[in-house]
């Protein structure tokens, strides 16, 4: 059966997390690969994803702040019935506005069979348990925790399936397919043997996902097993804050135990599921934000923001800030820098991206979305653009570039003002712009913060100078260019060698020879069976192949066995990495071909001893039931291995050189060596595969009966009438019956029986015409007499009956 995959290439924005360090550079990546007419984003990692449930991690810790503006509340301020008020419009407003799926038509979704889906994390696999769309790199390092999730579909397209047949995958409205990127209207084609057969479209009833139509090069195609891979990525607009729900105090503060953390009241998991072709699977997962900014709080007294990139194109970015998204930062004069990372020059800064900035004061910071998945306009933010400072100043990295600056200003920021009037302001803001890049380029922002003055434990520190306790946060996007493609669509080969094992150590020694004329098949996921042989060397190479996983499999040659694999002590471009399953007629090892040649893919054989047949024939000759005679024919021995056969069958009439006659298989006789597994009882040829260093036997066994002969003693017989006459009162004969009685026959020493047989009426009289002096009761009775060799005695019996 041959396997065709689509790996759906994606990006997708590890977004950044609040963090609070002097001289903090916290450097996220994005990977994404852009094509000629779109961008599709890229993980490094493409394992693929298992299905797997989820549990909860800690939650982040926050500190009270001495100080603070008596007309502003912090997070820990607010009230538990505040916070389930506005938790509840907010539900209220989603209800209102969320558009509902619209049932689509009933579909022949016939298109494909034998339907597998499997859901778990894109790197983490099965391990996986949370999905934290901002994590920062070390967090999804072996353990439980992904950036995204991925969904795996394999499926037959069934002999037959013609051009225009369809299936739909529909994913749940918690999560997109596209990440940072704008949101595609198409899918990733289905492709085998580099040809589209199917094409994927945006459903447009209402559901999340893509409707997949077959074209005409599916015609003809037969035994096709395919798989798609989608990015599973948390929906920020659905999944705004994450799905833990923690207990607040009285006084508006979390709970915390004994350790300081805060005390989990419920996770409300995010059940994620893909449906194809009729079929769902799912699995619920917990989502939570990066939270780094409350684990390094304890350090000391530090500014801090987070920032994060989406809707990437071709030319633009959308890029959003939060200021002192903890609300425990009394500041006074914020500034936010933005520039290019030193050595990119892909992001432009001008006038159209300094008029796009926008400035909002967050008016409740409970409800400031951890997923970036800002509503400007559901009435918790305030528009002070007006208030804020925009500029365009020379970028210190980039000598023909500009940097974007823009001065928040809360409060009075007037050094000469004494301390004690300064107006410090602990509110969040939130700066987003729309930025300017580079097609098909990379580019890297380094976003700065740094403010006029910072008051905390009754102190002031003027913060204004980048190295003195400010915090920077770095967003990147990595597009693959024209050269970053031709990378990606690289091809490579893999080989190498089948060589004989002479002395049978598993490794492949400097004097061992390889074995040319050996069969080597290569499969793989999305493209047929390739088919070669070894060279004279022994050598063997497949060319033009993709990354990806690979099986190759070796004809066992003629004579030979499978050395050991994988020998223990051996080193890899030493060992053999084949093995032969039980029963297999090949032996099977997997390449592995990741961004450059895998020449290291090996066979060793050891040669062995052919194998041998015998047949042999035992003729037996009995005489009344006596052996008198025994003859044998051994058919010629014939050899071979255990990839070659021979057959076998009775032969009751011998050979052509020695035949036989008269004689019968005995069945309940036939023997066989044991490691003969084909039933054999002589109905019908029966073919076998030689054993190698094995001799087979088997042997039939015919039997033939004879009797001596003896003279034929001659017989005689007898036969006996009966005659029943129906007379009148006068006596006068009016009726006659004759019956002849049976004829018996016997030796001269065998008896017969005879006499009258009287019935209905009549009665005996006499007995009449003797034959060859028969033995008789002239009364009628019974007697007996013997038969007379050669000659018929007859008697006849007669009987009356007056009316």
């Amino acid at each position: 059966m041959g396997l065709v995959s689509c790996m759906l290439e994606y990006a997708l924005l590890v977004s950044p997390s609040s963090v609070e360090a002097a001289e903090l550079d916290s450097n996220n990546q994005v990977v994404a690969e852009e094509a000629e007419t779109k961008e599709e984003a890229i993980t490094n990692n493409e394992n693929v994803a298992e299905e797997e449930k989820v549990e909860n991690i800690e939650a982040p810790a926050e500190e009270s702040v001495e100080e603070k503006s008596s007309e502003e509340a912090t997070p820990q301020e607010a009230s538990e019935e505040d916070k389930k008020e506005e938790n509840a419009s907010e539900l209220e407003m989603a209800e209102e506005t969320k558009p509902e799926a619209v049932s689509a038509d009933p579909t022949e979704e016939d298109a494909i069979t034998n339907v597998e889906i499997t859901i778990g994390g894109a790197k983490n696999g099965e391990k996986t348990e949370i999905v934290n769309p901002t994590a920062l790199p070390e967090r999804t390092n072996g353990g439980n925790t992904d950036i995204n999730l991925e969904a795996r579909v394999d499926f037959d397209i069934p002999e037959g399936t013609k051009a225009g047949k369809t299936f739909d995958f529909v994913v749940s409205d918690n999560v997109n397919l596209h990440g940072v990127l704008k949101s595609e209207e198409e899918g990733q084609p289905v492709v085998f043997d580099g040809e589209e057969i199917a094409t994927a479209e945006r459903l447009t009833d209402g559901r999340n996902g893509y409707k997949y139509t077959f074209n005409e090069k599916v015609d003809g195609l037969k035994d096709i097993r395919a798989r798609i891979i989608y990015p599973l990525l948390i929906d920020p607009d659905k999944v705004p804050m994450g799905t833990k729900e923690y207990e607040i105090g009285e006084d508006g503060k979390y709970v915390l135990d004994g350790e300081g953390n805060p005390v989990l009241k419920a996770d409300n998991k995010e059940k994620v599921s893909v449906t194809v072709a009729g079929k769902t699977a799912s699995k619920d997962y917990t989502v939570e934000y990066e939270s780094e900014v409350f684990d390094i709080k304890s350090t000391g007294p530090t500014l801090s923001g987070i920032s994060d990139i989406d809707k990437v194109d071709d030319n633009n970015y959308n890029h959003t800030i939060y200021v002192n998204p903890t609300a425990d930062q009394l500041l006074n004069g914020s500034h936010v820098t933005v520039q290019n990372e030193k050595g990119y020059k892909t992001v432009t800064f001008d006038e159209e991206v300094k008029n796009s900035v926008k400035v909002y004061k967050v008016k409740n910071p409970n409800k400031l979305p951890l997923s970036f998945g800002n509503k400007f306009d559901d009435g918790n933010y305030e528009d002070v653009t007006n208030k804020a400072e925009v500029r365009l100043v020379k970028d210190d990295n980039n000598a023909d570039l500009s940097k974007l600056v823009v001065d928040v200003k809360q409060g009075n920021t007037n050094e000469s003002m004494p301390f004690d009037n300064k107006d410090f302001d602990s509110s969040v803001y939130v700066v987003t712009y729309t930025g300017k890049r580079t097609p098909n380029k990379a580019f890297k922002t380094n976003t700065i913060f740094t403010a006029d003055w910072r008051k905390a434990n009754g102190n002031a520190k003027n913060l204004s100078k980048l190295g003195d306790q400010s915090w920077k946060w770095t967003n990147e996007i990595v597009i693959d260019d024209a050269d970053a493609i031709a990378i990606a669509n690289r091809t490579y080969s893999l080989g190498d060698k089948v060589w004989v094992d002479a002395d049978n150590d598993g490794s492949q020694g400097d004097s061992e020879k390889g074995l040319a004329n050996v069969k080597v098949i290569l499969k793989g996921i999305n493209i047929s069976d390739k088919e070669t042989k070894t060279d004279a060397d022994g050598k063997y190479k497949f060319e033009g192949l993709k990354n990806g996983e690979y099986t190759v499999e070796f004809e066992i040659p003629a004579g030979y066995a499978p050395t050991t694999a994988k020998a223990e002590n051996v080193k890899d471009e030493k060992n053999s990495d084949a093995s032969q399953a039980e029963g297999a007629k090949v032996a099977t090892a997997t390449g592995i071909i990741n961004g450059a040649d895998n020449m290291n893919v090996d066979f060793g054989v050891i040669k062995v001893a052919k194998g041998t047949f015998t047949e042999h024939h035992i003729y037996k000759e009995y005489k009344d039931g006596e052996l008198i005679n025994t003859s044998k024919i051994d058919i010629d021995k014939t050899e071979g291995t255990e990839k070659e056969s021979f057959t076998t069958s009775a032969k009751p009439n011998g050979t052509d050189k020695d035949k036989k006659e008269g004689f019968k298989l005995v069945p309940g006789e036939i023997t066989k060596s044991n490691e003969i597994t084909e039933k054999i009882d002589g109905s019908a040829p029966v073919k076998a595969n030689y054993i190698n260093d094995k001799n087979l036997e088997v042997t039939y066994v015919y039997r033939k009966d004879t009797k001596s002969w003896t003279p034929i003693e001659e017989k005689g017989k007898f036969q006996e009438h009966h005659i029943y006459i129906t007379k009148d009162k006068n006596g006068k004969e009016i009726k006659r019956d004759v019956v002849p009685g049976k004829v018996s026959g016997g030796t001269k020493d065998m008896t017969y029986e005879t006499g009258k047989k009287e019935k209905d009426g009549f009665k005996f009289v006499r007995t009449e015409n003797p034959v060859e002096n028969p033995t008789y009761n002239e009364k009628g009775e019974s007697t007996t007499g013997k038969f007379k060799p050669g000659v018929k005695q007859e008697i006849t019996y007669v009987y009356e009956n007056t009316k």
